[in-house]
């Protein structure tokens, strides 16, 4: 489950000091009050020092008062000094748990864009001009969407207006995968072959399963992938924040691979590839991290600023370090919903508007690939930049924001 540190009860309450003075001004008063009374039954004649006997009962009264005082003060703060001193390890608990973090060890990602020398997509992203327009689908010349999609690699090309769309959408999404592996197999050159690998694959495409499930296997022997390899399910920044709980002390890789190719819904889309190679710092060492992946947190889509404040805490940071905003996969009335949050002091280091980028304005909606764009984006910015980053990503199952700080080493 996520840390929310706000279900941890508050401290205990403690009863006021005992005050000695009025205590003592009690028991003064008291035995004025008893010698006096006693002076007026001695007038009485039997002869019996009535004022001593009822100054010593009212001291012995007020002795045991007193003490049966100091006995309920004395419990009541040690109840309290037990449960501050638990609720203070809850406390240094939770917090180590929620700021768990993993390491990046590589990252890999594809988007539409133009190729221009020397320039990485991050780096094209980062500038933001949008390159979504009205234009045919690849291969669909009759249907017309407001996307952006990939090229056919060239060595299709030549036969590009012979071949029937859907084997162009097999062909990206072959090209594509291969060029991922390929580049996850050349990270992995360090580590032996006895390290096991768990991958998590999510893909949005109206390529059939029976049809890229063979094209993985495919990929992934071309690539030389030698290490084990166990897959497990999960979406989104819901399994990182799962992983971190569960299995952080697990001495497997978690390979994430997510790609967008041919989307069933095509108006404001855009194809997306993304690989991200994770290690968990308490037991990889074989290969330096590029950067540092912290828990996310999850965010009211309404007003985002308490998780955000909350996701930067995680890292921690402090006001003003985070440089750049990383937005993906937010409806206009969530990303109109994070801008008053750019009034916060955490976020007062990033400059507004060239410091936010929502990559649908960009480049369209990357679907279940947008949490993993947003964090390899933000992860090549701080390895480029050697800044602070936060990335804010939409789950479109439950409808939720996930915030995530992203950092340099």
């Amino acid at each position: 489950m996520s840390v929310n540190l706000k279900i941890i009860p508050p401290a205990a309450w403690r009863p006021n000091p005992i005050r000695f003075g009025y205590w003592l001004s009690a028991l003064g008063s008291l035995v004025i009050l008893g010698a006096i009374v006693g002076l007026v039954l001695d007038r009485a004649g039997d002869g019996t020092k009535y004022w001593l006997l009822i100054s010593a009962a009212v001291m012995m009264l007020w002795f045991t008062v007193f003490i049966l005082r100091l006995l309920v003060w004395f419990f009541q703060h040690t109840h309290a000094d037990g449960w501050d001193s638990r609720r203070e390890e809850t406390l240094l608990r939770e917090t180590r748990r929620g700021r768990r973090v993993l390491q990046i060890l590589h990252i890999g990602l594809d988007v539409p864009l133009p190729e221009t020398p020397f320039q990485s997509p991050v780096s094209l992203l980062i500038k933001g001009p949008s390159i979504l327009e009205n234009q045919p689908g690849r291969g669909r010349e009759n249907e017309i969407s407001f996307h952006t999609f990939f090229s056919l690699p060239p060595a299709v090309q030549l036969d590009d207006e012979f071949l029937e769309p859907e084997i162009q959408d097999i062909e990206i999404f072959r090209a594509g995968l291969k060029n991922l592996l390929d580049e996850v197999a050349t990270a992995l050159n360090p580590f032996t072959s006895d390290q096991s690998l768990a991958v998590l694959f999510e893909s949005d495409t109206t390529i059939l399963p029976r049809r890229f499930i063979p094209i993985w296997y495919e990929c992934l022997e071309a690539s030389g992938i030698v290490q084990p390899i166990s897959y497990i399910d999960g979406h989104g920044m819901q399994f990182i924040d799962e992983w971190l709980d569960n299995r952080i002390n697990d001495k497997s890789l978690l390979l994430v691979i997510a790609l967008q190719v041919a989307p069933e819904k095509r108006e404001g889309s855009t194809e997306a590839m993304v690989a991200l190679l994770l290690g968990n710092r308490l037991t990889q060492n074989t290969l330096p991290p590029l950067a540092w992946l912290h828990r996310p947190e999850r965010t009211d889509p309404q007003s985002p600023g308490e998780g955000i404040v909350q996701a930067a805490d995680w890292a921690p940071l402090e006001d003003g370090q985070i440089k750049h905003l990383w937005l993906s996969g937010l409806t206009p009335e969530e990303s109109s919903a994070v801008i008053p949050a750019m009034a916060l002091p955490i976020l007062s280091g990033v400059p507004s508007p060239s410091g936010r980028h929502n990559t649908d304005l960009i480049i369209g909606h990357a679907g279940y690939v947008s949490p993993w764009l947003a964090a390899a984006a933000a992860a090549q910015t701080a390895q480029q930049t050697g800044t602070a980053q936060l990335a804010i990503s939409a789950d479109r199952d439950n409808g939720t924001l996930w915030s995530q700080a992203v950092t340099p080493v």
